[in-house]
C-alpha cells in the first residue's frame, strides 16, 4: 500500500531530500528511489511512495500514482467485460439453437394409410398421393367459399 505525503525539501545538486508525510513522519530519500520519469522531484510536490523498514521507496509523484491506480482499474474492467462478453458468446448459438428448434416444428396434417405398403418406395408414393388428395380438397373447398 502506497503512503502519501510531500517533498520537504529537495537538493538537486546531491539528488536527496526529505519527505513528509501527514503524519508528520520525516524520510529522508534520495534519487535512486525516484520511480517517476515524467516528474522531477521539486519542494513541495505531493508523492506516494512505499514504506519498508523505515525507508521510501518507488517514489512517484501523486498525480502519477492516481493515473495508474485509474488505468488498473479500467484494464480490470475490459478484462471483466470481454469476460462477460465471451460467455455470451459462448451462450448464444444455444440459444439461437433452441430457438430454431422451436421455429422448425410442424404440425403433421395428414398421415398417409400405409397398411397395404410394402416397400419404401411405395411408402413415399403413398404418401404423394396423399398429398395430392389433401390439396385437391383444399382447392375444392376455397373454389366453393368463394
Amino acid at each position: 500500500m502506497k503512503t502519501t505525503g510531500k517533498v520537504l525539501f529537495f537538493n538537486s545538486n546531491e539528488g536527496s531530500g526529505i519527505i513528509i508525510t501527514e503524519q508528520k513522519t520525516k524520510h529522508n530519500f534520495s534519487v535512486q528511489f525516484w520511480d517517476d520519469f515524467d516528474v522531477m522531484p521539486v519542494t513541495g510536490l505531493e508523492v506516494a511512495f512505499d514504506e519498508l523498514d523505515g525507508n521510501i521507496e518507488n517514489i512517484v509523484s501523486k498525480e502519477t500514482f492516481e493515473s495508474e491506480i485509474q488505468e488498473e482499474a479500467q484494464e480490470e474492467i475490459t478484462a471483466v467485460e470481454e469476460e462477460e462478453l465471451s460467455e455470451v458468446q459462448i451462450n448464444e448459438p444455444l440459444l439461437e439453437s433452441k430457438s430454431l428448434a422451436e421455429e422448425t416444428t410442424m404440425e403433421v396434417e395428414s398421415i398417409p394409410n400405409l397398411d397395404d405398403v410394402v416397400s419404401p418406395n411405395e411408402i413415399s408414393a403413398a404418401h404423394f398421393e396423399s398429398e395430392i388428395e389433401n390439396s385437391e380438397a383444399d382447392v375444392e373447398a376455397k373454389l366453393e367459399k368463394e
